[in-house]
């Protein structure tokens, strides 16, 4: 069976543009975690770089757990991404999965799974908040996402996170 996703304009011009760095400047509602967000996020982090680290940057823990994440996953599932066999949230790999995708892991595998995201090519997605200092220090990324940039530290994002990347 085909499922229909509907988006609307400035989901489908976020996708149609595809631009590598992008803020969306959007009203309540859009859809920016489900519709831009997480198509993005499955399509040019977790697809195209297999084995890669990532990081899902929030404000706070609660703000990553109690909404962004759950509206990430619900893009996923849209997407046709089932949670527990395509990605795992805030757990290890078991045997049976890793034979299920003949998965590699990242090229740097956490040592503790309980804040990232692991999906069936390999690449981790790493939950990060600011409100710890310096909780992106010493890591090494490929891609950056953000959701409610309002809420984020500017001076935090420049000085923490993008050195990393």
């Amino acid at each position: 069976m085909i499922k229909q996703i509907h988006y609307n304009k400035p989901q489908i011009r976020s996708m149609m543009i595809a631009a590598p760095d992008e803020v969306a400047i959007f009203g309540r509602g859009t859809g920016k975690t489900t519709g831009i967000l997480a198509p993005k996020s499955a399509q040019c982090y977790f697809r195209t770089m297999p084995r890669g680290t990532g990081v899902l940057l929030n404000a706070t823990f609660t703000q990553a757990f109690t909404r962004t994440l759950k509206e990430l996953i619900r893009g996923w599932q849209m997407l046709g991404y089932v949670m527990d066999h395509h990605f795992l949230v805030g757990t290890r790999p078991t045997d049976k999965w890793k034979k299920m995708w003949n998965w590699q892991g990242p090229f740097a595998p956490p040592l503790d799974y309980k804040y990232f995201v692991s999906w069936f090519n390999g690449s981790v997605a790493q939950i990060v908040s600011q409100e710890r200092t310096g909780s992106s220090n010493g890591i090494s990324i490929d891609w950056i996402i953000g959701d409610e940039a309002k809420l984020l530290n500017e001076e935090k994002f420049k000085t923490e996170l993008l050195p990393a990347n």
